[in-house]
């Protein structure tokens, strides 16, 4: 009925001649057959209406709507222009941080050359490659900015009003992912060239080190999040609308991006294959905390937690830590730590 009177409306507005309503006609028009999963055509109505009434009241509404149909095709270059429309930055974030693959945005960037934000895409682009540990392509990415531009993007002020974001910033800005890219590239040739057992497992703890002493903002890409992704994620994920590879890509995303979860996997990758090296036993006792810290890290590890239980984990490292390794000197300190974890645990949860 919606789409038999929408069409009602637009011809008779368009014997009478008149423009009043054609507007919202298009609107109603468009999510009747965005409803009847016609959505090709409910792409069109939108799209009319915004390119005939760019200044109509509904004319977020249609961004919207446009937003989320093109999500569903899989167009996804598309849906951020929305977003970008709309200046809905949590959505811009999201998917240049997380929903959109490299070569998404790498066909984004080269179909929009005179882009407003192009640094802002270029720079996010140095960031996923840096994350997916393609060093050389995100050194690639980073060179097509100055070092002028990248400094002013590194430094660029947040707009916020929460005061102890100012102080994240602050720490944000000793992180130059230039720098990061330089030590990382150091830290895989010295397991590429270790040549015995002892020497793979010493080069991996550095690696998991490294990451284990930076932490929470090494891989974070400022500039787009400014302070906000763990509570974007967190508080505004929308569980009703999205869909499983939205589930797929923020799962990715969170996984990559955590310093501690890259610590923690290689220090058990050392135990798995390198048990008794020297740095076997503080790999595991390593590996344990990296567990606890990611069992109530912030609110999308909580729910992790939940399918996975990083709380238990931590608890049955910290317990194998003692028993494989009764005599190496951390051994009272796991003993001690896994009755703590499991008390917190069990008060926690």
């Amino acid at each position: 009925k919606s789409l038999r009177w929408a069409n009602h409306a637009l011809t008779s507005l368009n014997r009478r001649n008149r423009s009043a309503g054609r507007d919202l006609a298009y609107f109603l028009r468009g999510l009747a057959k965005s409803q009847l999963k016609r959505r090709r055509e409910a792409i069109a109505d939108f799209e009319t209406l915004l390119r005939r009434y760019p200044r109509t009241y509904l004319a977020p509404a249609a961004h919207e709507q446009l937003a989320m149909l093109y999500e569903d095709r899989g167009q996804l270059g598309k849906a951020l222009d929305q977003y970008f429309a709309l200046n809905y930055h949590a959505d811009v974030a999201y998917f240049l941080d997380a929903r959109m693959s490299t070569a998404d945005t790498s066909r984004y960037l080269a179909s929009h050359p005179r882009h407003p934000r192009r640094r802002l895409l270029i720079y996010s682009l140095g960031m996923r490659y840096l994350r997916a540990d393609k060093l050389d392509r995100a050194e690639r990415s980073f060179d097509r900015l100055s070092p002028q531009a990248l400094q002013r993007l590194r430094t660029e002020k947040w707009k916020t009003e929460w005061p102890i974001l100012e102080d994240v910033q602050r720490l944000s800005i000793e992180y130059d992912p230039l720098k990061t890219i330089h030590d990382l590239r150091r830290l895989k040739a010295a397991v590429t060239a270790a040549h015995t057992s002892e020497a793979k497992a010493q080069a991996l703890y550095s690696q998991a080190t490294y990451y284990y002493a930076r932490r929470n903002l090494l891989l974070y890409n400022a500039p787009l999040w400014q302070g906000v992704r763990a509570h974007n994620f967190g508080f505004f994920w929308g569980t009703g609308h999205a869909s499983r590879q939205d589930d797929i890509a923020a799962h990715k995303h969170q996984y990559e991006h955590e310093c501690l979860n890259r610590a923690r996997e290689i220090c058990l990758k050392i135990v798995r294959r390198y048990p008794r090296s020297s740095v076997a036993p503080k790999a595991l006792y390593r590996a344990a905390c990296c567990s606890r810290r990611l069992a109530d890290f912030n609110g999308w590890w909580r729910d992790e937690n939940s399918r996975h239980s990083f709380w238990k984990e931590s608890v049955r490292l910290m317990n194998e830590m003692a028993r494989r390794y009764p005599h190496d000197r951390l051994a009272p300190k796991a003993r001690k730590y896994a009755a703590v974890f499991e008390k917190e645990r069990r008060q926690r949860w």
